[in-house]
Order: C-alpha cells, then sequence, then structure tokens
C-alpha cells in the first residue's frame, strides 16, 4: 500500500484512489503517507470491513483495481474484479500474471517500484478499456464453473 500511495502521488487530479477493507495492521503509518500526498484530497481511505453487500458498490465505482504486491501467490482480489469486469494493475510477483492471462486483463507492472506502478496505472488508461473489458469477459467464460464441469464430465465420460 505504501508504493501505492506513493505511486498514485505521481498521478494528477484526474485520478481518485480509493483504499478499502479491513487493515491487518496499524494503519498509522498510511494515514501519514496519505497526509503528505500531493493528492491527498483524491485519496478515500475506508479502513473498515466491507460486508459482501457493499463489494457491487465499490467494484462498480472502480475504473481500475491496483495490486501493489512486492511478493504473492495468488490474489482472490483479481477473481473479483474479473467477476464485475474491472481491469486490474498489477506488480508481476507470484502467480498474478496468470491470474491476468498474461497481461489481457489488465496490465502487469514488471518492476516492484512506485515509478512502476505509476507506469502501470497510465498504461492501462492509454489502452482502449472496452477491448480490455471484453478479454476479462473472454477469461471469465473460460474459467467459468459452467467450463469446468463441463469439462470434468467429458473426463469422466472418456474413462
Amino acid at each position: 500500500l505504501d508504493l501505492l500511495i506513493d505511486a498514485f502521488g505521481l498521478l494528477d487530479q484526474r485520478y481518485h484512489l480509493v483504499i478499502a477493507g479491513e487493515p491487518y495492521g496499524d494503519f498509522s503509518s498510511y494515514r501519514q503517507q496519505i497526509a503528505i500526498s500531493p493528492l491527498r484530497e483524491n485519496i478515500h481511505v475506508h479502513t473498515r470491513f466491507i460486508a459482501d453487500a457493499e463489494v457491487p458498490l465499490y467494484f462498480g465505482a472502480a475504473d481500475a483495481v491496483v495490486l501493489p504486491y512486492r511478493s504473492a501467490t495468488q490474489s482472490g482480489i483479481t477473481a473479483v474484479a474479473h467477476h464485475f469486469g474491472v481491469p486490474v494493475v498489477a506488480t508481476d510477483v507470484g502467480g498474478l500474471r496468470e491470474a491476468l492471462d498474461g497481461g489481457r486483463a489488465g496490465v502487469l507492472v514488471p518492476t516492484v517500484s512506485a515509478h512502476g506502478i505509476e507506469a502501470g496505472i497510465r498504461r492501462l488508461f492509454e489502452q482502449d478499456l472496452a477491448k480490455v473489458r471484453g478479454s476479462i469477459a473472454l477469461l471469465r467464460e473460460e474459467l467459468s464453473w459452467e467450463r469446468y464441469a463441463a469439462g470434468l464430465v467429458e473426463f469422466a465420460r472418456s474413462l
């Protein structure tokens, strides 16, 4: 999150950052970082548990989800973003490359840094977002339960 807050400060006034969810630890250092950000007025903090009923509101309002991980195996947030058709900007760590279908469902950031994340955000919005959302829809179909179940039935019949 510290990298994302720094990256956000490198953008311009057109952008807004929503930080939503219950923090796992002390959030005070992030609040201090936000307080000195040049775009602090455009940072909206909702550090609380987000109920299932509210999730569509947050993802419906989002133009992108940014995952600024230093390390990761997978992220459940990518699946939620895909469900709502929201492109993801993610650092290229762990299994995030696969989750973004090699970059078709968003932007992979090759360097884990504020400047890399900022460049990834800009790169996303330079693309045709309708095309990116179309890629997300195809990926969502490829990974659907219906397709999985059909493949499982086909496999069982082949035995």
